[in-house]
This record gives C-alpha cells, sequence and structure tokens, in this order.
C-alpha cells in the first residue's frame, strides 16, 4: 500500500568509512528492508547539522535544537510526501504539522502515529523549565491531533491518556508492536542461578523512566548480594548518584547482541516509568523469559498479568516499588515459574500480527472514506499511503 517513505536516513550511508563507528552502527540499526528504494526519499541534512550543532551546546539548549529540526524536517517533507497525492498520509508527533496541512488541502487522509501518551500525561523532564517554549511546543502537538482523522497508539493506556485530553475515543486506533531481539536469548531454564537477586533497567537514564525511583528503592532493599544492571543511554546524568549505591552497575548503551545477553543473565526486569506509551523493553524481556515489574502508567501492562508473570504498581510510588521488589527477592524461587508465563504472553506481540492489524486499519479507513463520500470502493491495488 506504500507509495513513499520520507525520512532522514535508509541506511545506506552506513558505509561511509569517515564516520564513527557508533554512528555507522545506529545507520544500519535505521535500514528500511523490504521497501523498494524507489520510495524511499532522504532529507538527511537537517539530522545531521542538528548532531553536529547539538555536540557543541549546552545540555539544557539541546531540546530547543531537537524541536527545531523537526519543524524544518516537516517543511521539507511535504513535497515529496504529496508528490504522488496520496490517499493516506502517516505523520509522527511534532513533525507532520505542516505536511498534515498540506495534505488535508489536498484530500487526503491523515493519521497520527503516536508512539508516546498525550503530552498532558508526559511528566516534565528534569532540567525543562522554559514553560514558554513548551507551551508552543504542546500546542504543535495540539494542531496535529486536530488535524489528524485518526490516531494510532501502542496501548490502551496510551488511549486513555488521549481520551482523558478530550480526544473522542472513536478517533484512536489501539495497535500493540512486534517484539525483535536478536540473536535468540538464552532460554528460562539455562539461567544463572548463584548469588543474589540481579534486577534490569533497560532504558534512557532519565526522569520519565523513574530511574530515580528505581535507584532510591534499590538502596533500601535489605537483600544480601542484590544487584542492579542500568542499560542505556545516560540522557540526563544527574540523576545518577555519586557514588553510586553498592550492587549497582552502569552498562551505558547496549547493542543487539549484549541487551540479548543482559535479558539472559538476569532474573526480572524493572521499568518504574512515570509515563510510557508502550516500553517495548518489557515485550523484550518478556519474550526472554523474565517476568516484570512495570508501573500502571506503562503501555506494556497490557500483557502483564499481576502475580503471574509480573508485577503491576502504582506509577510513582516508591513504597508499592519496594513491595514488587521485595516479593521478589523473597520468592526467587518462583521467578522462573513466571518468566516462563511472560514468554507465553509475549508471544502474541509479533511484527506479523502488528503488519496485518496496520494493514486492515488502513483498508477500513480507506473504505469508510469513499463510502461516506459516496465514491465507489476502489481496487485493493488502487490505495496507497
Amino acid at each position: 500500500m506504500l507509495l513513499r517513505f520520507v525520512t532522514a536516513f535508509n541506511g545506506s550511508t552506513a558505509h561511509w568509512r569517515w564516520l564513527p563507528a557508533a554512528l555507522r552502527a545506529s545507520l544500519r540499526a535505521r535500514a528500511i528492508d523490504g521497501v523498494p528504494a524507489s520510495c524511499v526519499v532522504t532529507i538527511p541534512y537537517v539530522e545531521i547539522a542538528t548532531a553536529a550543532l547539538s555536540s557543541c551546546l549546552p545540555q539544557a539548549f539541546r531540546p530547543r535544537l531537537v524541536y527545531a529540526g523537526l519543524a524544518s524536517f516537516d517543511r521539507l517533507a511535504a513535497g515529496p510526501a504529496l508528490q504522488l497525492r496520496p490517499d493516506i498520509v502517516v505523520g509522527f508527533e511534532n513533525g507532520c504539522r505542516n505536511v498534515f496541512h498540506r495534505a488535508k488541502a489536498a484530500g487526503a487522509l491523515c493519521v497520527l502515529d503516536a508512539a508516546s501518551v498525550h503530552h498532558t500525561a508526559q511528566p516534565v523532564e528534569s532540567g525543562e523549565d522554559n514553560a514558554e517554549f513548551w507551551r508552543r511546543v504542546n500546542a504543535r502537538k495540539d494542531e496535529e491531533i486536530a488535524l489528524a482523522d485518526r490516531i494510532v497508539v501502542l496501548s490502551l493506556y496510551a488511549k486513555e491518556s488521549y481520551v482523558a485530553a478530550g480526544i473522542p475515543p472513536g478517533k484512536i486506533e489501539v495497535i500493540p508492536p512486534g517484539v525483535s531481539l536478536s540473536p535468540p536469548v538464552a532460554t528460562v531454564e539455562a539461567k544463572p542461578t548463584g548469588g543474589g537477586i540481579r534486577f534490569l533497567f533497560v532504558g534512557n537514564v532519565k526522569f520519565a523512566k523513574g530511574i530515580d525511583l528505581l535507584l532510591s528503592t534499590f538502596a533500601s532493599l535489605d537483600q544480601k548480594g542484590k544487584r542492579l544492571s542500568i542499560a542505556g543511554a545516560v540522557a540526563e546524568p544527574g540523576l545518577l548518584p555519586s557514588p553510586l549505591p553498592e550492587g549497582v552497575e552502569v552498562l551505558g548503551k547496549l547493542d543487539r547482541d549484549a541487551l540479548a545477553r543482559a535479558y539472559a543473565s538476569a532474573d526480572i526486569l524493572v521499568l518504574p516509568s512515570r509515563s510510557d506509551g508502550f516500553g517495548l523493553v518489557v515485550a523484550e524481556a518478556m519474550s526472554a523469559g523474565l517476568p516484570v515489574i512495570v508501573s500502571s502508567a506503562t503501555g506494556a501492562k497490557d500483557v502483564v498479568a499481576h502475580g503471574e508473570n509480573g508485577w503491576i504498581v502504582d506509577a510513582g510510588s516508591v513504597p508499592a516499588l519496594q513491595e514488587a521488589m521485595r516479593a521478589a527477592s523473597e520468592h526467587r524461587d518462583r521467578l522462573a515459574e513466571m518468566g516462563l508465563r511472560a514468554r507465553d504472553a509475549a508471544r502474541s506481540l509479533t511484527w506479523a500480527r502488528y503488519g496485518d492489524r496496520i494493514r486492515t486499519f488502513y483498508a477500513q479507513l480507506l473504505n469508510t472514506a469513499v463510502s461516506d463520500a459516496g465514491i465507489p470502493a476502489r481496487q485493493e491495488s488502487e490505495r496507497h499511503a
């Protein structure tokens, strides 16, 4: 159904040997497989400029630069996105206001693919104290939401955040993502059993992910030999105390192989997010045979059965998180069985299923649109996004 895919990079630049190895690896991870090259349009210059300037500016100025880059990409993307007159235009939060305006004028349907929750449910990051700047950012998001004919979110929690903000429920479609983790992780039965309990956190080290709650709770936990591994980029260094609590190690951002090994060697994943549209690492951990502890503000709680394959705790509550981590520690002998149930629950989250659901969604959206307009439904081969 795809006419055109407009992006910054498509992975083809990963062979440029003069690029740093880490950047080449990042670009390879963004390769667009299975889409004809003729369908892909790249606009790399904005992202290159943003990355270059970001390395020179203080941390406090980087959010402004990122959002300025998104707005610039939005302006540049509108032309190639609409050149072939698509029936549906899909945009992403804070990067499609201009595209949507022009798409509506051309008679196309607009779908906002929202990976996060509504901005009213998103916590303010530490250091983000410029109220006027964030008011403009959120106003742009509101305009995109108003222009969108439909909004696709990843979880019931994300949908609830939009409904709470006044968006009609019928405008919102919940389509959970798939899980992709390679190479295959070790089975539950192969996990080491010696030493104390091994907690794992995967995600950016930032306020929104609740890393401060996790560190304080872990430090207060009275369990001999306990360990906590933190895997992810350190987005807000001020949240990591110095020195770190005993038993805590910061692994940094891991490649896929190293991340698979981290899942295989842990006993349980903990993600106490203050707000998370889904939390793909939860599904990854469960598919690796790990039970999980997640907050009530984590979309992936949709696949967590409390007390069966993990625990769901009140978002922002240290006592609730402490109770769940203590329960996992004191009943460590149950974790392997819970991990097996977690793996079973994660089997429903496949990219094949996601593909089927998203294609059905678009086909139904097109059929409804042409029916409402009194136009005969077009053949499947004539529908494009």
